[in-house]
Formats: structure tokens, sequence, C-alpha cells
């Protein structure tokens, strides 16, 4: 009887290791250009819009930022006024520059509210322009020309 010779199975070794290894690569490459870096660059685009429209309207703006808390707001200066508008970069709220008064706020947040403020920003609460201040821990709104709390936020 002739004897059947058993092929010996090809091996690939270190190439086939590899070539998965980047496959993996590439995989979540994608992935993550879909996923994460896609909607980032999206967001980025949009906020761009709005700025270039914002200073279409108001040509010597600086200093504009996005603000959420209720809705999507932008805020911004000149050197005469403050400026707010919504999502659709419409006007909503303008004050003369002279009546922004950080110190003001500083005082108010430590003596009325007993928070020392890290950070002061402009934002816009549920129907006006507002102070944000952030303290260690805390969220606080107080309206642009009262000072009284909107809101207030223990992080």
């Amino acid at each position: 009887m002739s004897e059947i010779k058993k092929k010996k199975p090809k091996y690939y070794g270190p190439w086939l290791s590899f070539a998965l290894a980047c496959t993996l690569v590439c995989l979540i490459a994608l992935l993550w250009s879909l996923f994460i870096s896609g909607p980032a660059r999206l967001h980025e685009e949009q906020l761009q819009a709005a700025y270039a429209k914002i200073q279409k309207q108001v040509p010597d703006i600086k200093g504009l930022e996005q603000n959420i808390f209720e809705y999507v707001t932008y805020s911004g200066y000149t050197t005469e006024n403050v400026y707010w508008f919504n999502q659709k970069c419409e006007e909503i709220a303008v004050r003369d520059l002279s009546t922004l008064d950080y110190a003001k706020v500083r005082q108010v947040a430590k003596e009325e509210y007993g928070i020392d403020a890290e950070t002061i920003d402009l934002t816009f609460g549920y129907s006006a322009p507002c102070y944000e201040v952030r303290g260690k821990n805390t969220l606080l709104l107080l309206n642009y020309d009262t000072l009284e709390n909107v809101y207030e936020r223990k992080e």
C-alpha cells in the first residue's frame, strides 16, 4: 500500500500577525474619524459660521464666545458695547461697556453667596443677560443688571 504524505500546513508566522494588527489600527482610525473627530469638526465649522455671521453685523466685535445655559447664545464686546446673540445670530441684548463690573460681581458672589469667584464670564440666563460665576464646586448666574441670583448649582 502506498503511503500518503500529509501536507504540512503553511506557516505565515509574524506576517499574518502584522497584517492583522495593521488592519485593526486602520479600523480604529476609521471609527475614530467617523464617530469622534467628525462631529467635532462639524461643530467647529458651525461655530465659525455663526461667528462670521455675527461679525458681519458687528464688524469690530471681540471676545466672541458661545454660551450654553438654557439656550445656545453668543456674547462679545466692542469698545462701546457688550452684545448677546441668540442661536440664529440675532441680537437679543446690548449693554454699554461701562456697565461691565467684574469687581462688583466678585464682591456680591463672596459676600452674599460665600463663593470665591475663580472665573467670571458673560452668558444669557433664562430671559436676560447674566454673569456666570464659577467658584470651587459652584456655578452661580447673576442677572447682569440687578446682580440677583438667577441660578445656582453645587457641582
